[in-house]
């Protein structure tokens, strides 16, 4: 069943592990359906945290793509409660070639500065890129699904 209108709804995880709690907000509901027309925009996320030194990397990817392990479709470093941080990968809206794709958004909380190199959209593999770059578990993890038309 796809959906008209974006809800905006309020995704939150507390963690201890970096000491006090932080949220992130979405204009979708977990697992929602979307046309490629609607998500041809990228949407809003605001992370939400009391601390602003804080810093966050966000990363949306095609797991279902075609060119495996994925394909990225967003890529933001160093983004803070109050920066949008550096575009590593600029957003590019779903085109799914066949049948009904996944769009995972996970939001990493960093441990300092990232100065990552460049990467390619095809063949993107996140959980080797966040090894690499030592970002553990993520935050939050929510994704929204996009059908071939």
């Amino acid at each position: 069943m796809k959906h008209k209108s974006r809800r905006k709804t309020k995704v939150h995880r507390k963690t201890k592990r970096y000491g006090g709690t932080s949220s992130v907000n979405v204009p979708w509901s977990n697992g929602q359906q979307f046309t490629k027309e609607q998500m041809a925009t990228m949407p809003s996320i605001k992370i939400n945290d009391s601390d602003a030194s804080h810093l966050y990397t966000i990363i949306l990817w095609d797991p279902d793509a075609p060119a495996a392990p994925g394909f990225l479709h967003y890529l933001i470093v160093n983004a803070t409660s109050k920066s949008q941080g550096d575009t590593v990968m600029p957003y590019m809206g779903p085109n799914p070639p066949t049948g009904i794709h996944r769009y995972i958004l996970t939001v990493y909380r960093q441990h300092g500065a990232l100065s990552p190199s460049v990467v390619q959209r095809p063949y993107f593999d996140r959980d080797a890129w966040v090894q690499v770059h030592r970002l553990g578990k993520p935050l939050i993890e929510t994704h929204f699904l996009v059908a071939a038309e």
